[in-house]
């Protein structure tokens, strides 16, 4: 485990490789949106409010990807990679790739109600890792952002057998066409590498109310809206930091659901 100084060399380093990359508002939001999807999608198996020097780590790969931990057997963490250059930008081109990985065909809309429109997807190979390193599995994901007034994403893969689901209890559920739609709210606050959090936020984290997370520009507070379901052996993500009700990504869930009619 880090502690003490080496957490500080750790945080210099993470903060100069950071301030030699340039990345839009856009582009940022985008790779944050997807690190702490994933973090979230593992975080009570993560103990993440124990252990910041995860955090610290993940931020650190928004240099060279994105990378998570979990808890199940042998697994340690995942990591993905993405290439602008293999973005898809149309639903059905992105659907038609995603079925020869994934093997069967996944829900992914042109557009939904509130205008929101597909922008671009990818589908990429999750790895996952073992303590020491070595990669014990791995397993297909698509992933879409659709922009609109608020930009939302959507992430569609095929969980290992060994994946622990999360013990958190929902915030919101709703059986919508015999298929459980799970909903969330997490509360996260950005800081740069070098910033300490007050002592307030730091009995919200140990309370598991708040999720800090260090490598952004700037302090920030963002609150991290996500519904899940499972349906036809896939697992479906959608998610998004804008300011939007649950309930209304609720409804695009089940946007997704119907899409396939």
């Amino acid at each position: 485990m880090v502690k003490g100084n080496q957490e500080e060399l750790f945080k210099d380093e993470i903060q100069a490789k950071v301030t030699k990359v340039y990345f839009s508002r856009e582009a940022e939001d985008r790779v944050l949106n997807n690190i702490h999807y994933q973090i979230h999608e593992r975080r009570s198996i993560m103990k993440l409010s124990k252990k910041k020097m995860s955090i610290v780590l993940v931020a650190a790969m928004i240099v060279i990807g994105s990378a998570t931990a979990i808890g199940a057997g042998r697994i340690a963490y995942t990591s993905s990679h993405t290439n602008r250059n293999e973005a898809i930008h149309s639903a059905s081109q992105l659907v038609t790739e995603a079925e020869k990985k994934l093997g069967q065909t996944p829900k992914v809309p042109e557009q939904f109600s509130d205008g929101s429109s597909f922008q671009e997807g990818y589908v990429m190979e999750v790895d996952a890792w073992d303590d020491n390193g070595n990669r014990v599995g791995g397993y297909p994901e698509a992933t879409v952002r659709y922009a609109g007034s608020k930009d939302v994403s959507l992430s569609v893969y095929k969980p290992l057998e060994s994946s622990a689901n999360s013990s958190k209890a929902p915030q919101a559920t709703e059986t919508y066409q015999d298929i459980i739609i799970k909903g969330n709210v997490d509360n996260y606050l950005f800081l740069p590498p070098d910033q300490q959090p007050s002592e307030a936020d730091q009995q919200l984290e140990q309370a598991g109310k708040l999720m800090i997370s260090y490598g952004s520009s700037q302090e920030e507070r963002k609150a991290f809206k996500s519904v899940t379901w499972m349906e036809g052996g896939l697992k479906y993500h959608l998610y998004t930091f804008e300011d939007v009700e649950l309930e209304t990504i609720m409804k695009l869930a089940k946007e997704v659901i119907d899409s396939g009619k």
